[in-house]
């Protein structure tokens, strides 16, 4: 079939989607397939060359001009259909994550980072600053307070100690000779302590003077003569603890001498001598060894044996001696 000639108005028609001349009884476009049967649409003219062309024609026949989504509304509306009808990427079976919605979200984040960041870092920097500021200065506003505090309360302390005394001073200019000596009497004793001696003289002092004086003198009198008594009996005493742990001192190492010639014996025993181990004399101070084969050379190597002299000189033993029990006798000084 042969294609009418485009100058032929009365055997051609153009194709109201792209304006292709077709022949009038043509249902669908012969070069972009668009169907015929539609109802005239409205013409517009193109925005480049002015032809008249059907509004919903994307290209101008006259120029070739492309028309704008703002310029074809109808365009634009099926575009949006289709977006929402097609998905741009192939369909995920449920519960299947998509990595491209990954990759967009992270996109997405790092684009907002460089953008916000930026800007909200110093802001951040600039918070920190603010609050650091605010907390040095929250804790040095606490630690005056609290400096205050404490030399207020030491300031109280003092007043009230200051007009304590003040008071005490005031009470004692105002008693009477007889109440001087009355205090006297109640505080300068020896068992006193020393601020109730201090008082004590204290009050005998104003009592100088006076026709008490001379009652004043003689408590005072009393108060050396107990005292001297008193670091007599302690002197005393003091030397009986001495005596008593000396004693007691005595006693323990005598036990330990005793102890000491007993462990002696039965070692000897245990390597078969026939032998008695005795601490014997004046605070046992002496070792008698009596066994039945001493002779001079049992004796020479037991003098000189550290395991015994050495042991018997540290426990307290001044002499050592040695016998059958019978003629045989070596003494040996520790």
């Amino acid at each position: 079939m042969s294609t009418p000639s485009p100058t032929d108005d009365s055997a051609a028609s153009k194709c109201i989607e792209c304006g292709a001349v077709i022949i009038p009884t043509a249902k669908f476009c012969s070069e972009c397939g668009a169907t015929q049967t539609k109802a005239a649409h409205t013409q517009i003219k193109c925005v480049a060359c002015g032809t008249e062309i059907p509004e919903s024609a994307s290209f101008c026949y006259g120029c070739g001009a492309e028309r704008t989504a703002s310029q074809n509304p109808q365009q634009k509306k099926r575009d949006e259909t289709e977006s929402r009808l097609v998905p741009d990427r192939p369909l995920k079976a449920p519960g299947v994550v998509d990595d491209s919605v990954h990759g967009t979200h992270s996109a997405l984040i790092s684009e907002t980072k460089k953008r916000v960041t930026p800007n909200v870092r110093p802001v951040i920097v600039g918070c920190a600053i603010v609050l650091g500021c605010v907390t040095l200065l929250g804790l040095q506003i606490h630690f005056a307070a609290t400096r205050q505090t404490e030399l207020n309360r030491i300031a109280a302390q003092k007043e009230a100690a200051s007009r304590l005394r003040e008071k005490q001073e005031d009470d004692f200019n105002k008693m009477t000779p007889a109440q001087h000596l009355a205090a006297v009497k109640e505080d300068l004793k020896a068992n006193s302590s020393e601020d109730e001696i201090a008082e004590g003289l204290k009050h005998l002092q104003a009592v100088h003077g006076t026709p008490l004086e001379g009652q004043g003198t003689a408590l005072r009198a009393r108060y050396e003569t107990q005292k001297a008594q008193a670091e007599k009996a302690a002197e005393a005493e003091a030397a009986a603890s001495l005596k008593r742990a000396n004693a007691d001192s005595a006693k323990q190492e005598i036990l330990a001498r005793v102890a000491m010639a007993k462990t002696i014996e039965n070692g000897m025993l245990s390597e078969g001598y026939d032998v008695d181990v005795n601490a014997i004399g004046a605070n046992h101070t002496t070792l008698r060894i009596k066994i039945i084969l001493v002779n001079k050379a049992f004796a020479y190597q037991t003098a000189h044996s550290p395991e015994i002299i050495d042991s018997a000189r540290g426990a307290g033993f001044k002499k050592l001696v040695l016998t059958d029990g019978y003629d045989e006798l070596w003494n040996i000084n520790l």
